[in-house]
């Protein structure tokens, strides 16, 4: 029974998702890009904490409150708007 609610308890954990990830940006040509990716995170994505770096072109996003930071949002949000995000390894 025990391992039954273990699992249970990591399936619920793993469908959350991360409370932080990072993204690799593709097609961020300048820092004007950076700051337009950034302006429209803010406004969208209340809920998050974003920084977005243009040297090394990672996007960093964090759940205020802990909970999990959806990925599929995040990278349609970037399609949108031209760019294309990759999530890092191990996030």
């Amino acid at each position: 029974m025990k391992k039954i609610l273990m699992v249970l308890l990591l399936g619920a954990v793993a469908l959350q998702g991360a409370s932080k990830i990072q993204l690799s940006i593709g097609g961020m040509s300048c820092q004007s890009c950076a700051s337009s990716i950034n302006s429209v995170f803010k406004d969208d994505f209340p809920a998050y904490n974003v920084s977005l770096d243009f040297e090394s072109t990672i996007l960093t996003v964090a759940s205020k409150d802990g909970s999990g930071v959806d990925v599929k949002s995040i990278q349609s949000t970037l399609e949108e708007m031209g760019y294309k995000g990759r999530v890092l390894k191990g996030q």
